[in-house]
Parts: structure tokens; C-alpha cells; sequence
């Protein structure tokens, strides 16, 4: 027995998964620590403004994360010489960034316009659009680091960027700013973080050289046009949209106080997924595998019944329990969401159930991981013709949420029957 854990602990996918997971934990329970604080300090106005800001760059980031998936596979999967393969990637990348520096360049004369698209502050504006290039960038570098199992470094690099995330609120603490000053400071540090991870990448990567062949850049288009490479970008963009465009839409044509309700209702929906994420990736490899499929199907109907149990337990205690939540976490001003806590349980259930069906069925590479992407234009229309209220937004949520996780279990049961 002990022989045995000596030789699995000593497995660098055992060491990297245990490391990602705590780093993941501790980085989630940092966020939430820093939103709980930026409610409190900044008060239901400025949190909204802060939560859209950052669901505008996650949107727009979109693309990148895809990327960073293929590049994960496709450096790890290269066991010749990765340092080498992936010192092409990076060379590649930035012959491509400098080709693009005319086009971002012209992106920022669109700057004076996001305010009026958006409703964002003139000042949030103009940092949204070289937050959302400095995000993609540095998701490249992120994802060399994974792709070479760089596991220690890319968790300590992304636990300092949590970290400078949390110090950004004691500026409105203690009374040095507002959010401006937090979201400059916190562009700031994220420069810093992609420099540092460039220096460090750079050094390691410098002595080693890769020749790509033609047929390496054939397999490679023909991967980004192939049929999986667009089921992906679709339900990866798709999830995203279902995660975000909610706020987005209040931020746009509700008030800035009822954008930062919904931003904490939100916030304490998905908090059963962000508690989970880290078990999200672990599971995409357990689904990805084709051996035990009758143990990989028990597992996922076991979560989705744990998730269930969660739900109702969430329920309970947001409807009994959702004042003192709010009052010390959120503080007094945002008492006004304690009526909609318990619809925030069930949204968040069936929110989290479709992310762990989602990733099974892009585990397995099958066209179902495109249900979300085809109902979601449903709820885009819905949005624009509901009443403007949050109590009818929060009721659209729950419904399609409803709707996409049925769509998901039923093809779900069929395949595994048809199997």
C-alpha cells in the first residue's frame, strides 16, 4: 500500500492535479473574500459596475480560452521536446500580436462609444478594451505554462494575481479611491503578472529550438476547422454568454443600484459552481477517457444528485437564513435581495448541473455539447421581452436553466440506452 502512494504521488498528473485543485480553492474562497468586500465598500452601484467590467472581459475572452485548451493539448501531448514545441508556439504568438498592433490600435478609437453601448462609466470604458487584450495574453502564457506542467509556477503566478485582486479593495477602504482607482490598480498589477510571466517563460524557452514542418501546420488548420474545434468554441462561447449576458443586459437598461442587487443574487446563485470548478476539470479528463463508461455514467448521476441535494439545502438556507447572510457578508444595503435568495438556489442548481453535463458531453466529443448554444438565442429574445424587473429576469434564468438541463439529462439517458 505504501509502495502504491509512493508511485502515484510521485506521477507529475497527480502532484499538478492536487496542486491546480488547492490553488483552485484557495483562489475562489480570495474571490469571494474580495466580492464580499467590493459589495460592502462600494455599495450596490459601484459593485454592478464592477461585475459587468468583468463579464465583458470574460465574454470577449472567449475565443482565448479555446485557444488555451488546444494549446494545453497540444504542448503536453508533444513528449519529443516540449520546451522546444512550445518555444514555437510563443514565437508564433508574437509574430501574430505584432501583426494584430494596427487593428488593436484602432480598436481603442471605439473607446468614447462603450459608454454609450454598455451604460459602463467613461472612466470603466476606457479600461475595458486593454483589459480584454491584456486577458488574452496572458491566458497564452497560462496555458504554455500547463501545457509544459509547469504546475507550481502557473498556480503561484495565478494565486498573485488573486492576491493583488483582494489588496485592490483596501484602496476604497481606506479612503484613497473609488472603483477607478481599484480597477487601475488592478490593470496595473495584472501587467505586471503577464511580465513576470514572460520573463520567466522567455528564460526557460531561450536555448531551445523547434523547426515546425509543414505537416505540423496542415494538422494544425485542419484541427481549427474541424468539426470538435467548432463544437467547442460554440458551447464554451455559448456557457459563457448564459453566465454573463445577464448582467450585462441589467447593467444596460436597468439602474446601477438594481444592477448591483442582481450582481449579489447572481453571485450567491453560482456559488455551488465556483465551489465546484476545480472538480469541473478533473472530471472533463474522467469523462475524456473510454474505458469504465458504466462508472463514468454513475459518477455524473451522482453529482447531478448531490447538486440536487445542495439545491434544496441552499434553498432552506437562503430563505431562512438569507438576512444574516446578507447583512455580513453584502452588508445593509443590499437587504433589498434577501426576497429572491431562494430563487437564487434553484437557478444556481440548475446552473451548475448544466456545466458538469456540458463538460461530459465535450469530454466525449459529441455534437449534444452544442443543446446549450442552440437554445440560447431562445433566452437572448426572451430578455427583450420580459417586463424590465428583476423578479422577471430571475424567472427567465431559472426557466431556461430548467429547460437546458432537461434537454441535457434526456440526451444524456438516450445515449447512454442507445450505447
Amino acid at each position: 500500500m505504501r509502495r502504491h502512494i509512493k508511485l502515484y504521488w510521485s506521477n507529475e498528473y497527480v502532484q499538478g492535479g492536487i496542486l491546480l485543485t488547492l490553488s483552485a480553492f484557495l483562489a475562489n474562497a480570495l474571490n469571494y473574500v474580495f466580492n464580499f468586500f467590493a459589495a460592502r465598500v462600494l455599495g450596490p452601484s459601484g459593485y454592478g459596475e464592477l461585475i459587468a467590467f468583468y463579464s465583458y472581459i470574460a465574454f470577449f475572452s472567449v475565443p482565448m480560452v479555446v485557444f488555451s485548451n488546444i494549446i494545453i493539448q497540444r504542448i503536453s501531448s508533444h513528449s519529443a521536446n516540449p520546451y522546444a514545441y512550445a518555444n514555437s508556439f510563443a514565437t508564433q504568438f508574437k509574430h501574430i500580436l505584432f501583426r494584430l498592433l494596427p487593428f488593436i490600435g484602432l480598436s481603442f478609437l471605439g473607446i468614447p462609444f462603450i459608454s454609450q453601448i454598455t451604460n459602463l462609466s467613461p472612466v470603466v470604458s476606457y479600461l475595458l478594451i486593454p483589459a480584454v487584450v491584456l486577458s488574452l495574453v496572458s491566458s497564452f502564457y497560462l496555458s504554455v505554462y500547463q501545457g509544459l506542467k509547469l504546475f507550481f509556477l502557473f498556480s503561484l503566478l495565478g494565486f498573485a494575481s488573486v492576491v493583488f485582486k483582494l489588496a485592490s479593495i483596501a484602496i476604497p477602504v481606506l479612503k484613497w479611491g473609488t472603483l477607478n482607482e481599484v480597477l487601475i490598480f488592478q490593470f496595473c498589477a495584472s501587467v505586471f503578472i503577464l511580465a513576470l510571466s514572460y520573463f520567466i517563460l522567455s528564460n526557460l524557452l531561450r536555448n531551445y529550438v523547434y523547426r515546425r514542418s509543414s505537416s505540423t501546420v496542415s494538422k494544425l488548420h485542419r484541427f481549427l476547422t474541424g468539426s470538435q474545434f467548432i463544437i467547442t468554441l460554440f458551447s464554451v462561447l455559448s456557457f459563457t454568454m448564459l453566465s454573463n449576458v445577464d448582467v450585462m443586459f441589467v447593467k444596460k437598461f436597468f439602474s446601477s443600484a438594481d444592477t448591483g442587487i442582481y450582481s449579489s443574487w447572481a453571485l450567491f446563485a453560482k456559488i455551488i459552481l465556483y465551489v465546484v470548478a476545480p472538480l469541473t476539470q478533473i472530471s472533463f479528463i474522467f469523462f475524456a477517457g473510454n474505458s469504465k463508461k458504466y462508472l463514468q455514467d454513475r459518477v455524473l448521476l451522482i453529482t447531478l444528485g448531490v447538486l440536487a441535494l445542495v439545491g434544496v439545502v441552499g434553498y432552506m438556507g437562503y430563505t431562512y437564513l438569507g438576512t444574516f447572510f446578507i447583512s455580513s457578508l453584502f452588508g445593509n444595503t443590499f437587504l433589498e435581495v434577501v426576497p429572491y435568495l431562494g430563487l437564487a438556489a434553484i437557478f444556481g442548481m440548475f446552473y451548475a448541473a448544466i456545466s458538469f453535463l456540458n463538460t461530459y458531453f465535450l469530454a466525449k466529443k459529441s455534437r449534444y455539447a452544442l443543446i446549450l448554444a442552440i437554445l440560447l438565442p431562445l433566452y437572448l429574445i426572451t430578455l427583450f421581452f420580459i417586463p424590465k424587473t428583476l423578479m422577471y429576469l430571475m424567472w427567465t434564468n431559472i426557466i431556461f436553466s430548467a429547460l437546458v438541463a432537461t434537454s441535457y439529462l434526456s440526451a444524456f439517458l438516450l445515449s447512454s440506452r442507445s450505447s
